[in-house]
């Protein structure tokens, strides 16, 4: 990918860059890549899964097993991000995001077998959901969305209020 983007303009990539580094010496990279991304006009282009370190990008890109669900800058990425994060786990994600979609008219993403939504209040919204498909829900995980203040981007809870409760299939909740 270097050799590629080097014959275009002049860039510099890095695999996750800051791995193993000390706090200091991490922030002294970063430091280091906007000098030379500002005065040299150098694309750099970086992986890393630490939320904290995608926030100095210019443009993220989000990978879900090998395939782009998200583009933007790290502003634009977060307002997308409406209410709580609502992760129904199920043996037939497909269907059960079909009626979601059917029954509280919500868009809900199937990722991984499991499906995703935000939304106001998801709390009360478990109540909702899991009655109407009682069958079809294995487990529930809420999470509070990031703050907009947070220097975490919205997509990674940082109030891990994560309450996954094992739903019995026997108990018809």
């Amino acid at each position: 990918m270097q050799k590629a983007c080097s014959t275009v303009l002049p860039s510099c990539c890095s695999t996750s860059p800051t791995t193993g580094l000390d706090p200091g010496a991490r922030r002294d990279l970063w430091n280091y890549l906007n000098i030379l991304r500002e005065s040299e006009g150098v694309t750099i282009v970086v992986t890393t899964h630490l939320m904290e370190e995608a926030e100095h990008c210019d443009r993220l890109a989000i990978l879900n097993e090998g395939t782009l669900v998200a583009l933007g800058t790290p502003a634009e990425l977060k307002s997308e991000i409406g209410g709580d994060v609502v992760v129904l786990e199920s043996s037939s994600a497909e269907s059960l995001a079909s009626g979601i979609k059917a029954r509280f008219g919500l868009n809900a993403v199937v990722l991984c077998d499991k499906v995703r939504l935000e939304i106001k209040n998801g709390h009360r919204f478990v109540t909702d959901v899991v009655e109407a498909f009682p069958k079809e829900i294995i487990s529930v995980s809420v999470s509070k969305r990031a703050s907009k203040t947070s220097s975490s981007p919205a997509r990674t809870p940082l109030l891990d209020r994560q309450s996954t409760a094992r739903l019995s299939r026997e108990a018809g909740r």
